[in-house]
């Protein structure tokens, strides 16, 4: 993680914990950042697959808002675009 951060090809938070690393790829800008969010996971649980985020969409009643889904770059960062 932090080699990719030193690379210049993401962030690396210094004061994260062993538990649990912030490490960000150079995020959206402009308008494709308009209407997305942004899912940090576990770096230790990858790979993820949507699967791993659509039952919780559902739960929380908004999958229908979700234009797409998908991978980030480093596969623990998800970018999902609303409608």
């Amino acid at each position: 993680a932090s080699t990719t951060a030193l690379a210049g090809r993401g962030f690396s938070d210094s004061a994260s914990t062993d538990e649990y690393q912030v490490v960000l790829p150079p995020l959206p800008r402009g308008a494709l950042a308009l209407n997305t969010v942004l899912l940090h996971c576990d770096v230790k649980g990858r790979p993820y697959r949507i699967e791993d985020f659509k039952r919780e969409l559902e739960r929380l009643n908004v999958l229908r808002e979700v234009a797409s889904i998908g991978a980030y770059q480093m596969n623990h960062v998800w970018i999902v675009t609303l409608r």
